[in-house]
């Protein structure tokens, strides 16, 4: 190792130890705090890993390394320590260099370290009642490796002079996009190689910073990029986030009316509107007002039968198999209460439950198909893929719902019976039962399986008892994609086939609603085809608001999409634009002529500051594709320069180009008076 780089290291683990271990010791406290209270609660192993490990090093840890970036500088610009660094002998880079290796070292030895400790003592049988599985550590190793992200930031905040602070300050909301982003990504990888992408960018930015403090013009271009990059999109949080929360207040959603078709407990369609979770109108499919059953004068959510519904868009699917959710590798059967003695898990990986006692927090045994042992070697046959809970009510008993089969399963009993096993894939498994009203108890009306293949679905009913009552071929395929399966206590069925849009919770407005009813021994009694009903609204900020705040490249990119996919389903949609085409016409108009203007100003910004016409075109173009974000890119990259009056042709023009960016005159040198040195 050259003495530079010792003595740079050195000085760096010198100066910075004693923030270090304020940031150890906080990241420990606050990690063994939520390890102590998650411990005294009712279900200790949920909430760890959902709250514990997960909040420290969410916000605990990034804040950590932000302040610690922030430090190695701050410190040094004050009584020209700065200008002392910098007049050592190495380069500019080398000296970033040496600052970065130590804080990254420290940085993650404060957050690795308690992170270790932590996950010893969790792993070690009877501290925790439940299961250990490494990958549930990925959350907190995505958002350690998400903190360089934050320490990069603090350097490039520090790192400039008081004058530059406000675009140097955008470092800090762009690594919170990259926390955002990082969350709602599926797998670890991605989450990896976003964390990455936005610590090599803020990199390179807050290496220009060290490079040249004054003018970005000046920097290396992948510096330029690195500071391009972070500008854009700490900007995008900085305007867009303040404007929708803004907007979230100015609309609330408790004023959202709906209607939709139903089933009334005397089996009839109804036609219902909601709003405030009341009933204001209730009218029979040809619109005339329907009274509500019993003495009761008004309706409500007992006077319908309950649905069970299947959601075939997959929306809900991204987070449920996140690599954020524990439930991807293990999966508690309840919400466990202080009374519960045994708390059950489905560990994916050995495919059975397992039981730990709350007495000792020591593992009795497991279930599998073929019922409790002690021993899993003596559980020949297993349970396959993930577990589906959605049914299970947060009880001791309900249904295991896997890719292959459906149990019914006695946790308390510790028995575990088949409800339907095949070949086909289960696609939702749910009971049935009529919602009480006017002193009738709830009553359980059986289960529904809707199991098959992408392209033929099959209905299956099977009575409280567990006995197969029917099975149907679905009416209706794609793109129906939400369908709710409704019994009566008369034991018709009923089917509802309704298309929603794919990526928002609205309804197509091209296709009718079905409902096909059924016997109770499957025989089709009835297809209703169903007048269509008038779209949600959801009340919300109007295209004037929201239409500027959306790039022209990101609001064409969608359009391209919509257009090559063909299935008349919007990908650009949002809450408070009507979802027309009407609607949507008007959006994309406000969202185009907001990016036009915004490209119009910044050719006024970029012809002041005579920039070259390559120059000029490139960001006018980037400005209107990008949008508002772009702008003020521009702003923060190209600041102004002073401006004098030309000799030659008696405009201003700017003083850091040599000619006149008017007449192409060269700048005059001033006068001799005597004072120069070098004459």
């Amino acid at each position: 190792m050259k003495p530079i780089w010792r003595a740079l290291l050195w000085k760096e683990w010198r100066e910075n130890s004693i923030e270090a271990a304020t940031m150890f010791l906080a990241v420990a406290v606050f990690c063994a705090w939520m390890i102590y209270q998650a411990g005294t609660s009712n279900n200790p192993w949920e909430l760890i890993w959902s709250q514990g490990l997960l909040l420290t090093f969410i916000f605990v840890a990034p804040m950590g390394a932000f302040l610690l970036g922030a430090s190695q500088t701050w410190r040094e610009l004050k009584h020209e320590q700065w200008a002392f660094l910098l007049h050592r002998p190495a380069s500019r880079t080398v000296i970033f260099g040496g600052k970065v290796v130590p804080g990254l070292a420290l940085y993650f030895l404060c957050c690795g370290l308690p992170l270790l400790g932590a996950v010893l003592w969790v792993a070690q049988p009877g501290h925790i009642p439940g299961p250990f599985d490494w990958r549930l550590l990925l959350p907190n190793i995505a958002d350690i490796y998400n903190g360089v992200v934050y320490y990069f930031a603090g350097l490039l905040l520090a790192v400039r002079t008081p004058r530059r602070q406000g675009r140097r300050a955008l470092g800090f909301p762009a690594a919170l996009l990259s926390s955002a982003i990082i969350t709602f990504v599926p797998e670890f990888w991605q989450a990896l190689v976003i964390s990455t992408l936005f610590a090599f960018m803020v990199g390179l930015a807050a290496w220009g910073g060290f490079i040249e403090d004054e003018v970005p013009e000046r920097q290396p271009k992948a510096a330029q990029w690195g500071l391009a990059f972070t500008c854009y999109t700490g900007s995008m949080v900085c305007i867009a986030l303040p404007l929708l929360f803004v907007t979230a207040f100015m609309y609330p959603s408790q004023n959202i009316a709906s209607t939709d078709y139903a089933i009334d407990t005397r089996g009839r369609i109804v036609r219902v509107t909601q709003q405030n979770a009341a009933y204001t109108s209730v009218t029979n499919v040809q619109g005339h007002t329907e009274t509500a059953p019993g003495q009761s004068k008004s309706w409500t959510y007992q006077d319908f039968l309950y649905s069970g519904t299947v959601d075939f868009r997959g929306i809900a699917d991204v987070s449920a198999n996140s690599y954020r959710a524990w439930r991807r590798y293990i999966t508690a059967l309840a919400e466990p209460g202080a009374s519960v003695p045994t708390l059950w898990y489905y560990v994916q990986a050995t495919g059975l439950l397992e039981g730990y006692a709350r007495r000792d927090n020591r593992r009795i045994g497991y279930i599998g198909p073929q019922g409790f042992a002690t021993d899993s070697a003596t559980l020949q046959d297993r349970f396959h893929g993930d577990l589906n809970l959605t049914d299970y009510w947060g009880t001791q008993t309900g249904l295991l719902q896997f890719p292959g089969g459906v149990y019914w399963a006695d946790i308390t009993g510790q028995r575990v019976k088949p409800l339907y096993v095949g070949d086909d894939k289960i696609y939702l498994a749910s009971r049935l039962y009529m919602n009480g009203y006017h002193g009738i108890p709830t009553q359980a009306l059986g289960t529904m399986i809707i199991s098959g293949t992408d392209t033929q679905k099959q209905i299956r009913i099977f009575s409280p008892e567990g006995k197969q009552l029917f099975v149907a071929p679905a009416e209706h395929g794609a793109p129906y994609n939400f369908w709710q399966i409704i019994t009566s206590p008369d034991d018709r069925v009923f089917v509802k086939y309704q298309a929603w849009q794919q990526y928002s919770n609205t309804w197509r407005e091209d296709l009718p609603i079905y409902i096909t009813e059924y016997s109770s021994k499957g025989e089709v009694l009835h297809h209703h085809r169903l007048p269509l009903l008038a779209q949600i609204q959801y009340p919300g900020p109007s295209s004037a608001i929201l239409a500027p705040l959306v790039p022209a490249g990101a609001f064409m990119a969608s359009v391209a999409n919509d257009a090559r996919r063909g299935d008349g389903q919007a990908l650009f949609t949002i809450n408070g634009v009507p979802n027309t085409k009407e609607g949507s016409l008007v959006f994309g108009l406000g969202c185009v002529l907001s990016n036009l203007a915004y490209a119009a100003l910044g050719w006024l910004i970029i012809k002041r500051r005579a920039l070259p016409r390559r120059e000029q075109w490139a960001w006018t173009i980037g400005v209107f594709l990008l949008g508002l974000y772009a702008l003020v890119t521009l702003l923060a990259l190209r600041p102004q320069w002073a401006r004098e009056v030309c000799p030659t042709c008696g405009k201003k023009r700017v003083v850091n180009h040599e000619q006149c960016e008017h007449c192409a005159a060269t700048f005059a040198p001033p006068a001799l008076d005597g004072t120069e040195i070098f004459a």
